[in-house]
């Protein structure tokens, strides 16, 4: 395997450095809209950390 393979994924989120442990996809951005949160990448899935996981389901949940 190499080193990148092997190196735990990191939050797409502008300034965290937190391991990402759920993916979204890209229906979830007007979430991330409303947070004003940034991603570093443009790839899909957008992976996160927990934290940020949390905020985006809330948010998601109110605009609903």
């Amino acid at each position: 395997m190499d080193e990148e393979e092997q190196e735990l994924e990191k939050c797409y989120i502008i300034g965290c450095d937190g391991e990402a442990v759920k993916e979204l996809d890209s229906s979830l951005i007007p979430a991330l809209q409303s947070l004003k949160l940034r991603l570093k990448t443009k790839k899909r899935p957008i992976k996160v950390c927990k934290k940020h996981y949390s905020m985006i389901k809330r948010a998601s949940r109110a605009l609903r």
